[in-house]
């Protein structure tokens, strides 16, 4: 760019006419002065002339003129500037103020600039000076925007600059400046190098250059720098780990928001535009200085905590470039540079996993997420090992500016997982072949195939002598033939064969080869391991194995990994071998092949013996057989063919100490074979004594495997018998198939009893997990140990603090025993508690629970209890037997003891919680209440929820939900003070949002209340007004007849949240009978279910509670939302029932009057809440009283009133007064069919009081909430029972004919109602006409209506014709016919 020329060589700067002269005009864009316009030359003449400072800039080049009263404040600048393009003066001011030039030529829009700091240079020196600067558009003739004038106005006074200093040398905080302007640039220098050292370039590519090689503390840089600007500046120096965390300030003549905001998107840490206040400029430089020192000193301390920690701590920068790594990463590593090692850390990553590593990284930073990977990393031995890799983004403020996580070394779990997928693999491959040549082969190839060994070589023998090599393998397929010429050492051979263990040898010192170039080299082996296959103590053969070039060295690990794959083909090639063994026997031996076949299928060990004895019996003709095993020094019979009584008791189970034969041929391990009484009275003479005639010839033959012997089995004959060779082998390939067919099978029963003992203990511990007292824990061992003992009996006893033994549960039990031992009692289970030692089989003893064993419960090395077993028989425990009892009463003392616990602390959490919710309920007659509060069955602990219901004067009352989150003490603690904070605010008048705010005031003082939540509402009783407003709580719910509603006008965020809206307080109105429910989210909320579910879950039950009063419905809310099971939360809720005003009424004392009082009575009663059964009998009563009222008080057509009062008492009582201004005429001597009102009253009603006066007559009866129980036939009866015939199907009309009358009763069999129907009733049944009576399900019956049943009855039964009525079981109707005990005497059908 241009630079100013500066004043002439002659020191005389010349005047702006001078220089407008002098200039060649039509060299420039504007063209000769001819040509101009006459705009231009008309607004030239003006600044010439005019005393304020001003510049013109013409045309789309902006060339620039200015009067003499400019010129002065151009400094250096004039005269060069003057007639040239605005874009040619300065860099540094075209960068200020070309883009409002360019913008104001554009748009004609005038703008202003105020407060400028304007450096201008004079005379080789800088001052600073604050100017205003007014933007203004020049049109030409056509309206169109030719031109910009500028009018310039000093606003502040000019402050010369001294020159540039040299950098402060005992600065440690270095400044890099990246300028372009010269003279912007050492103003910079300037200001900064007081504090600082500066070092200052004049573009990008210098400051990057500089930045890298030695990195600043801190990088200012202007955005319009040539070339690369000061954005891709910034974002160099963001993508590189050596200087991603710089703090850069940029500088921008771009005022406004949209370009500060990108500068700082694009990573910068502040924003300065130009001009700049130097003061302003410094404090910034000097506040991210700081902040740079404050994070390298916590760079310092996590490097520290992270050296410290053995995980393999790393943090990459955006440009997921490795920034920093802890010790442990680099000692795993054996990095040494990590400046240089770093930068390809990737390369250490297992070539097989790169990419899986890098998809799943690459997503993760996509979605700035947290991530997981499992890869194989270099160690510094070489080798890899599998790690588990977790990262985090790091996010500073809306961007993200890495990851940082750490890698745990996970290689000895993936080397266990892969030890068993390759043991896995290897039984199915051994499976697979039948014959042990087969497996030989097969275990050859699976070492290769598997990438065990590139060579491999299996030899059979058990002695170097007999080794011979029958299967070989390698990678190389060319390579086998090489392996059978292969010689190795005998001496070493016989080493490992004699060792049976596995070792590692260099092929050097293995094979013998006096070749150059040795057979084993050109294999390329460089690591030999031999591994002895063995089974039951014996030598199959051996396996060697080899590594080639390109793999590692047999490591240790290696060697444990061969010894059981040894181990393990060894067993399998030794049952191959045992197979053949068996099928050439069965070649051998044809008439054994049933044998084998049924050995082989046998089970259990006693199946085994029946199979061998029967075929003993079938190949040698014996009559005498016998089978024993060998289980824990004894020899046990498992079968017996032909003895007698005394040969079952003398070797049923016979000792091994015994000197007896069978005990010695287990000894010896050797057959006997007696052929002559005289051989077997000589060698065994217990065999014969105590026998008549004794046996002739003996047969004792062990059941040998291997070197072990598991039992023995015997044949007798009665006379003498000579064993020929094939009697011996035949028999001994018997003996040899049973021991093997009872080895296997004990081995199959004791896996099989292993199994299921594991199985049962899954189960019971399964079972105690869930259950939580002590009756389902006593309950669960009970069970289990019925099912898995087979026991018959089963008990569960635990000590009191007195020590006496008191059942918890047991089954199988004679009835009627006592329920308690005492601890001395001479009793096992007594005994056991005594000990503390289990009593496995005794005989059962008198008393309570007469037990063959007992199993004391032990914790902590105290008895607190013992479980009792009773049998069949007396029991006999295996070891696996007893180990399962022992475990099961281990499981059920520690279940025991959690199960008090738990209930003690669930005890104490629900006292805690209960004593810190309000005791009682304010009282008032116009509203109805009722409050619960259910803790849950997570924990033990104190919950958060909370309720409260406040008496706020003047018919006004609070109900108040809350929720505080946590729980135990501390939640309780802060529930406390929440509730009691939030009743002050309400109680002193304020509203409930103005209550919630003060609340969330005072809960951002209180620790732990933040995010609690509160639904506050105001009732006005007198009105029903109701206002309310929630912190972040589930909306109150009002009911009524209308529906259910949801009040969520009044929503609010939870307490403490800083920069919420303020709540919101909205009204409502509750009429009459409509309930308001406030609760917490654990009514309602389920973990399987949509909180939005379970909202209208709630709704739905809430709405089917309609007319129901808030004590009942309170409870059948608690028990219809949880559906029968435990609710997990923790539960509180407040109902509310608006409830009418007091009832008054004033009718004129008419039968017709009495039909609208009980419409009214009904609608009151149904705002009030009162139940349909007890509406009921409450219209009955009053009704009667109502009665009495209109037909006694005055004389017929006299007139008069009747008032009626009701009132609803806070127990949900009503309260009623019937008074008339008349005097009651007496009662006649015979009342006929009528007087039962006050009796029906006195039977429905409490506290009934007639008071007659001179100023009338008052009846007065309270009505209990519930119906009294009236007992079918309890009322009175009459002598007699008429005979009446039963109705059909009622018809809705009165219907004549040769059958009964049907009457449909529409309306009510009151006072006014009899008498329209009784002379029409009376005349027909006194006629003999049978009656059927059709009583509506509303139809209201009074003592009346009761009276004319009662004659129509009567007079039927004399006339002989029934009298039916039909009413539905459930009406009014029916109710006071049994009340008035008619359902005894008239046939009463359902409708």
């Amino acid at each position: 760019m241009a630079e100013p020329s500066g004043p002439p060589a002659s020191g005389v700067v010349p005047d702006v006419a001078t220089l407008h002269a002098r200039t060649d005009w039509s060299s420039t864009p504007l063209g000769p002065e001819s040509a101009w316009p006459a705009a231009l030359t008309h607004a030239l003449a003006t600044i010439r002339s005019s005393p304020q400072p001003m510049i013109l800039c013409w045309g789309p080049e902006l060339v620039v003129f200015y009067n003499d009263a400019m010129a002065d404040g151009l400094g250096d600048l004039h005269p060069g500037v003057f007639g040239r393009r605005a874009e040619d003066v300065a860099d540094g001011a075209w960068r200020r103020y070309g883009p409002t030039l360019r913008a104001v030529l554009r748009t004609g829009v005038a703008r202003e600039r105020r407060d400028d700091a304007v450096t201008v240079r004079r005379g080789g020196l800088d001052e600073e000076v604050l100017r205003d600067h007014a933007y203004s558009a020049v049109r030409d003739t056509d309206g169109t925007v030719g031109g910009v004038l500028v009018v310039v106005r000093e606003s502040g006074r000019s402050v010369r600059l001294p020159a540039a200093p040299e950098p402060f040398p005992s600065s440690h905080e270095r400044v890099l400046v990246a300028e372009s302007d010269p003279a912007t640039r050492d103003h910079l220098l300037r200001l900064l190098a007081e504090r600082w050292t500066v070092h200052a370039v004049a573009d990008a590519e210098q400051a990057l250059e500089s930045a890298l090689s030695e990195p600043p503390d801190l990088v200012v840089a202007n955005v319009a720098l040539p070339g690369t600007d000061g954005i891709g500046l910034l974002r160099a120096l963001r993508t590189d780990a050596r200087t991603a965390g710089l703090p850069v300030v940029l500088l921008s003549a771009q005022a406004g928001e949209e370009a500060a905001v990108s500068g700082l998107a694009a990573g910068a840490d502040d924003y300065l535009v130009t001009p700049f206040s130097p003061r302003e400029l410094l404090a910034r430089v000097a506040n991210h200085l700081h902040l740079g020192r404050t994070r390298r000193a916590a760079e310092l301390q996590f490097r520290a905590t992270a050296d410290a920690t053995p995980a393999l701590i790393w943090v990459d920068d955006a440009g997921g470039h490795r920034a920093f790594v802890n010790r442990g990463w680099l000692d795993f590593t054996g990095v040494t540079d990590p400046v240089t090692e770093l930068a390809d850390w990737r390369e250490r990553i297992h070539p097989e996993d790169r990419a899986r590593h890098r998809a799943v990284t690459a997503a993760a930073v996509e979605a700035a997420a947290p991530f997981e990977v499992e890869f194989r990393l270099r160690h510094r031995d070489g080798g890899y090992r599998w790690v588990l890799d977790r990262g985090a983004p790091i996010s500073a403020g809306d961007r993200d500016t890495g990851y940082v996580g750490g890698c745990l070394d996970i290689d000895e779990r993936h080397r266990e997982q892969r030890r068993h997928r390759l043991y896995a693999v290897l039984g199915d491959a051994l499976d697979a072949e039948l014959t042990a040549s087969g497996r030989f082969a097969a275990l050859a190839r699976y070492v290769v195939a598997e990438g065990l060994a590139d060579h491999a070589r299996a030899h059979e023998g058990g002695s170097d002598d007999a080794l011979v090599v029958t299967a070989v393998a390698a990678a190389h397929r060319d390579a086998e033939a090489m392996l059978f010429d292969l010689v190795s050492s005998p001496a070493l051979r016989r080493e490992t064969l004699s060792s049976h263990e596995a070792r590692v040898f260099d092929p050097r010192e293995l094979f013998v080869d006096d070749d150059p170039e040795p057979m084993w080299r050109r294999l390329g082996m460089h690591s030999v391991l031999a591994v002895p296959l063995t089974a039951r103590g014996g030598m199959l053969g051996l396996l060697g194995v080899a590594r080639a070039e390109g793999s590692p060295a047999f490591t240790e690990d290696d060697r444990e990994v061969f010894t059981e794959i040894g181990r393990r083909a060894g067993v399998a090639i030794d049952n191959a071998r045992l197979l053949e063994l068996e099928r050439a026997s069965a070649q051998r031996l044809g008439l054994l092949h049933r044998a084998t076949a049924e050995m082989s299928a046998a089970a259990t060990p006693a199946e085994v013996a029946r199979i061998a004895a029967r075929h003993m019996e079938t190949l040698l003709g014996a009559p005498v057989v016998g089978v024993w095993e060998l289980r824990d020094g004894r020899l046990e019979v498992l079968t017996r063919s032909g003895w007698g009584l005394s040969a079952q008791r003398a070797w049923s189970s016979v000792p091994l100490s015994d000197s007896g034969a069978v005990s010695r041929v287990v000894e010896s391990g050797a057959p006997i074979w007696l052929s002559t009484p005289a051989e077997v009275r000589e060698r065994w003479p217990q065999l014969v004594e105590g026998r008549p005639g004794g046996f002739g010839a003996v047969g004792l033959l062990p059941l040998a495997v291997g070197q072990r012997n598991v039992g023995v089995v015997a044949v007798a004959f009665r006379e003498a018998r000579t064993f020929s060779p094939s009697d011996r082998e035949a028999a001994t390939a018997v003996a040899e198939l049973a021991a093997q067919a009872l080895d296997r099978s004990s081995l199959l029963v004791a896996e099989t009893e292993g199994r299921r003992v594991a199985e049962r203990l899954s189960d019971v511990a399964t079972a105690l997990a869930r259950a939580t007292d002590l009756q389902s824990v006593a309950d669960v061992i009970v069970d289990h140990g019925l099912s898995a003992l087979e026991a018959e009996a089963v008990v569960v006893c635990l000590t009191d603090e007195s020590g006496v033994l008191r059942s918890v549960s047991g089954r199988g039990w004679p009835e009627g025993a006592a329920e308690f031992l005492s601890p001395s009692a001479a009793h096992p289970l007594a005994a056991s508690v005594r000990s503390g030692e289990p009593i496995w089989s005794v005989d059962p003893v008198g008393g309570p629970w007469p037990a063959h064993t007992a199993i004391p419960l032990l914790v902590g090395g105290r008895t607190i209890g013992v479980l009792g077993f009773r049998f069949a028989d007396r029991p006999r425990f295996t070891p696996e037997r007893r180990s399962f009892v022992l475990t099961l009463g281990g499981q059920c003392a520690q279940a025991v003891m959690r199960a008090r616990l738990h209930q003690a602390e669930h005890e104490v959490a629900v006292t805690l919680q209960r004593s810190l919710l309000p005791q009682r309920l304010p009282e008032t007659e116009r509203l109805a209440m009722a409050t619960r509060y259910q803790p849950g069955t997570e924990g033990t602990e104190a919950g958060g929820d909370w309720f409260d219901v406040l008496d706020l004067g003047d018919q006004r009352f609070a109900l108040v939900v809350g929720d505080v989150v946590g729980r135990g003490p501390a939640a309780a603690a802060v529930m406390g003070q929440l509730r009691s904070a939030l009743a002050a605010n309400l109680v002193n008048g304020q509203q409930p949002a103005d209550a919630l705010e003060q609340l969330d005031l005072f809960a951002r003082r209180v620790e732990g209340a933040m995010a609690s939540t509160v639904v506050c509402a105001t009732i006005d009783c007198r009105t029903g007004d109701l206002r309310y407003a929630c912190a972040g709580h589930p909306p109150p719910l009002v009911s009524g007849a209308d529906g259910v509603r949801l009040l969520a006008d009044g929503r609010g965020t939870p307490l403490g949240v800083f920069g919420r809206p303020p709540f919101v307080e909205a009204d409502d109105r509750l009429d009459p009978g409509e309930t308001i429910l406030l609760c917490s989210d654990g009514l309602f909320e389920r973990r399987n279910e949509v909180i939005d579910d379970g909202m209208h879950r709630l709704a739905a039950v809430f709405g089917g509670l309609v007319g129901t009063r808030p004590e009942p419905s309170a409870d059948a809310l608690l028990d219809r939302m949880s559906e029968g099971s435990a609710v997990p939360d923790d539960t509180a809720l407040v109902l509310a029932r608006l409830l009418p005003a007091p009832l008054r009424l004033e009718l004129a004392a008419e039968p017709k009057e009495l039909a609208g009082l009980r419409r009214v009575v009904a609608r009151w009663c149904a705002q009030a809440g009162v139940d349909e059964a007890a509406l009921t009998d409450l219209q009955l009563a009053l009704g009667e009283a109502a009665t009495n009222a209109v037909e006694h008080a005055y004389p017929p057509g006299a007139g008069g009133i009747v008032r009626v009062d009701l009132d609803l008492t806070s127990d949900a009582t009503v309260t009623v007064r019937v008074a008339d201004e008349g005097k009651w005429r007496p009662p006649p001597a015979d009342p006929g069919y009528r007087g039962r009102g006050l009796a029906l009253i006195r039977e429905l009603a409490r506290d009934v009081d007639v008071a007659a006066g001179p100023a009338g007559t008052v009846v007065t009866f309270r009505m209990p909430p519930e119906p009294v129980e009236v007992p079918v036939g309890a009322g009175a009866r009459r002598a007699w029972s008429p005979r009446v015939q039963r109705a059909p199907v009622p018809v809705p009309r009165i219907r004549s004919g040769a059958g009964p009358v049907h009457v449909e009763v529409s309306g009510d069999l009151d006072l006014a109602g009899v008498q329209e129907v009784r002379s029409e009733l009376l005349e027909r049944v006194s006629a003999g006409t049978p009656l059927v009576l059709e009583l509506a399900a509303d139809c209201y019956v009074s003592s009346a209506g009761v009276a004319l049943l009662t004659e129509l009855t009567e007079r039927g039964g004399a006339a002989g014709a029934g009298v039916t009525v039909v009413s539905p079981a459930d009406s009014a109707a029916r109710r006071i016919l049994r009340l008035a005990g008619l359902d005894e005497v008239i046939t009463v059908a359902p409708s």
